[in-house]
C-alpha cells in the first residue's frame, strides 16, 4: 500500500538535503571557486514559490549558515574529490553552474505562475459557487414569500364542486410561474450572451478539449449561474450543448473552406476542439442528424 506525505513535508526535506548536499560539492570546490555557492540561490526562492512567506527568510539564513561553513571549513577538511589541472575547465565548470541555475529559476518562475492562476481560478469558482448558493436562497426566498401569501380563496376552481384540489400543488405549478424573467432580465441575458459569443470568437477557447464553464465564467469576469441562464434562453439546454453546437458549426465551416484532399477530417475537428473521432462522429450527428461522412457527400454531390 502506497503511503503519501504532506506536500510542503516533502518541500521542506528536498530543500534540506539538496543544500546539504551542495555544501559537499562546495567543500570539493571552494579552494578553486566560489561559484559553486550559486547552487544555494534557489533555495529561498523555492521556498517563496512553494512555501509560506516566512520561510523565504529562514532558507535565506539557512543558506548563509551554510556558505559561512564551507569557508571555514573547506580547509581544515581538505576534500579533493575534484581537481582542475587547467583553467579552462574551470571556467567550464562555472558556466555550467551559471546556466544550469539559470534554469531552475525559470522552471521556479513558471512554477509560480501556474500555482498563481491556480490560486485565482479556486478562489474565483469558491465565490462563484457563493454567488450562486446566495442567488438560489434569494429566490428561493423570494418565491416562497408570494406563494405562501397565496390563500385556498384565491385559488379558482374550474371543476366540479365536489372535485377537492390539493393547495401544495397547486402552490407547485405557481413556484416556476413567479420565475419567469422581467424584460429586464431577458436584456440582461441577451447582452451577455454577446459578451460569450465576442469572447469565443476572439480568444477561441473551444479548441481546448477541457474547456468549462468555469474558465469561461473566470474570462469574462461573470458567475456559472448567470452563464447557464443566458445559454438556456438563446435556445440551448445546456453549456456542452452550446460548445458543442459551436464547434460543429466551425467543423461545417473549414469543410466548406478546405479541400479535403489536401487537409485531413482529423485535422479539422482536432482544430475545434474534439480530442476524437468517436466523440466528434457522435455529437455531429447528435447536432445534424447525420453523419460527418454523410454531411460530405450531400456537399460533393450539390
Amino acid at each position: 500500500m502506497k503511503k503519501y506525505y504532506p506536500v510542503k513535508n516533502m518541500v521542506h526535506l528536498h530543500l534540506i538535503t539538496g543544500s546539504l548536499v551542495v555544501s559537499i560539492v562546495m567543500l570539493n570546490f571552494w579552494k578553486y571557486s566560489v561559484s559553486s555557492s550559486i547552487w544555494l540561490l534557489p533555495v529561498p526562492f523555492a521556498a517563496y514559490v512553494f512555501l509560506e512567506r516566512k520561510y523565504t527568510y529562514i532558507y535565506c539564513v539557512y543558506i548563509t549558515l551554510i556558505i559561512l561553513s564551507v569557508n571555514l571549513l573547506y580547509k581544515d577538511l581538505g576534500l579533493e574529490f575534484f581537481k582542475f589541472s587547467e583553467e579552462k575547465y574551470l571556467v567550464i565548470s562555472d558556466s555550467f553552474v551559471v546556466v544550469a541555475n539559470i534554469i531552475t529559476f525559470m522552471l521556479l518562475l513558471y512554477c509560480h505562475e501556474k500555482i498563481n492562476k491556480m490560486e485565482k481560478e479556486n478562489n474565483f469558482i469558491a465565490k462563484d459557487d457563493q454567488s450562486l448558493n446566495n442567488s438560489l436562497h434569494l429566490i428561493k426566498e423570494n418565491t416562497d414569500e408570494q406563494v405562501n401569501d397565496i390563500s385556498e380563496d384565491d385559488i379558482v376552481l374550474t371543476h366540479v364542486s365536489t372535485e377537492r384540489f390539493d393547495l401544495k400543488e397547486v402552490r407547485s405549478e405557481l413556484q416556476s410561474e413567479v420565475k419567469e424573467f422581467s424584460p429586464k432580465d431577458v436584456e440582461k441575458y441577451n447582452l451577455l450572451f454577446q459578451k460569450i459569443i465576442d469572447y469565443i470568437e476572439t480568444e477561441k477557447p473551444y479548441k481546448d478539449v477541457n474547456f468549462s464553464i468555469s474558465e469561461l465564467a473566470f474570462a469574462i469576469k461573470t458567475n456559472s449561474l448567470y452563464i447557464s441562464t443566458a445559454i438556456k434562453q438563446n435556445g440551448y439546454s445546456s453549456f456542452n450543448h452550446f460548445t458543442n453546437s459551436y464547434r460543429i458549426n466551425k467543423v461545417k465551416k473549414l469543410i466548406a473552406e478546405n479541400d479535403l484532399n489536401k487537409v485531413t477530417l482529423m485535422y479539422i475537428y482536432t482544430e475545434c476542439g474534439f480530442s476524437n473521432q468517436a466523440t466528434f462522429n457522435r455529437v455531429f450527428k447528435k447536432v445534424e442528424g447525420i453523419t460527418p461522412s454523410e454531411y460530405i457527400n450531400r456537399l460533393n454531390s450539390m
